[in-house]
């Protein structure tokens, strides 16, 4: 079930939502898309913006739960600002998964669902997120992190913590400092 608290929508959310919406004929397509919008700003998707959603697309709050229920991507409940998702994919696993995920918990001091007390970071395992070739993974909020040692993977959670985090590679590109804004401090 949805987490019951909420403090509304904010305008500027309302109005991005209104905004992919009129690119649409058919507004039920939007559906997905809308979602991820409305997590982005709320870091969830809460009940204020399901039903919000199920009148703008002219659906069911039924079929807006369902659609945000099923893909792991979208949480009915509160996450932190920036959000690690850690492959529990049987590749992932035998190139290391484990032990990756017991250096994130030790260094953020959380375990598999939880948010740093600061509200900055929540670790959440994903299933296969097609980063195979990479193994073993994690996804920084949409950012992917892959031949993960324990010891890179400390290095992004703190890196994730203070608010920077690396390019997916790992290295600096051509023109680019090496480092993103896609994590909020």
């Amino acid at each position: 079930m949805f987490h019951q608290e909420g403090n509304g929508l904010d305008a500027r959310c309302v109005k991005e939502l209104r905004g992919l919406l009129e690119g649409f004929e058919n507004k039920r397509e939007a559906l997905i898309p809308c979602l991820n919008i409305a997590q982005r700003w709320q870091h969830y998707v809460s009940r204020e913006a399901a039903a919000f959603l199920a009148k703008e697309t002219d659906t069911s709050l039924a079929e807006v739960y369902g659609v945000a229920t099923f893909y792991h991507m979208l949480s009915e409940r509160p996450l932190g600002k920036n959000v690690i998702r850690v492959c529990d994919c049987l590749t992932c696993h035998v190139k290391g998964g484990p032990a990756i995920l017991g250096a994130l918990k030790e260094e953020l001091g959380v375990e598999i669902g939880g948010t740093t007390k600061d509200g900055k970071v929540s670790l959440l395992e994903s299933p296969c997120m097609g980063l195979c070739d990479i193994a073993p993974a994690i996804m920084v909020n949409d950012q992917a992190f892959g031949n993960l040692t324990p010891k890179r993977a400390k290095d992004i959670a703190k890196a994730v913590k203070i608010g920077v985090s690396r390019s997916p590679a790992g290295r600096k590109r051509p023109g680019k400092s090496g480092l993103r804004s896609k994590v909020i401090a």
